[in-house]
C-alpha cells in the first residue's frame, strides 16, 4: 500500500528526481509528482512511499527543513472519510424528511401549525 505525502513550498527549481533523491534515505520511493509550478515561483508535489513507517520517518526528518532556500512542509495525505452529513441522511435522503434530523423538523413543523 502506497502512502502519499504532500510536499509544499517547493521552488520551481526542484525537480521530480531531486524530490525522489531527497526522500530516498528514508525509505522506498514508489513515485513522485510535482504540480502547481506557476507565477509564484513555488510549487508542490506528492511523494508515494511503500511503507507507513518509512513515510513517518520522512515526515519527521523533512517537514520544516530548508530546501533550495525554502522551508518545505511534508504531511501525509489523508483519505477522505464519509462526511457526517451523508451518514446522517444516508443515500437518497437529501431533503431532510427522514434520517437523524427528520423527526426534529417534523416536530417543529407541527408545533408551528398549532
Amino acid at each position: 500500500m502506497d502512502i502519499r505525502l504532500h510536499v509544499t513550498n517547493l521552488t520551481v527549481l526542484v525537480t521530480e528526481p531531486d524530490l525522489a533523491k531527497l526522500f530516498a534515505p528514508h525509505g522506498t520511493v514508489a513515485g513522485v509528482k510535482i504540480v502547481g509550478q506557476g507565477a509564484t515561483g513555488r510549487s508542490f508535489g506528492f511523494v508515494m512511499m511503500d511503507r507507513e513507517i518509512e513515510a513517518k520517518a520522512a515526515i519527521a526528518a523533512l517537514n520544516g527543513s530548508l530546501i533550495d532556500g525554502q522551508i518545505i512542509g511534508v504531511q501525509e495525505v489523508r483519505r477522505r472519510e464519509t462526511s457526517r452529513r451523508s451518514q446522517d441522511f444516508g443515500p437518497g435522503r437529501s431533503n431532510g424528511s427522514s434520517g437523524r434530523f427528520g423527526a426534529t423538523r417534523a416536530a417543529n413543523a407541527s408545533s408551528e401549525v398549532d
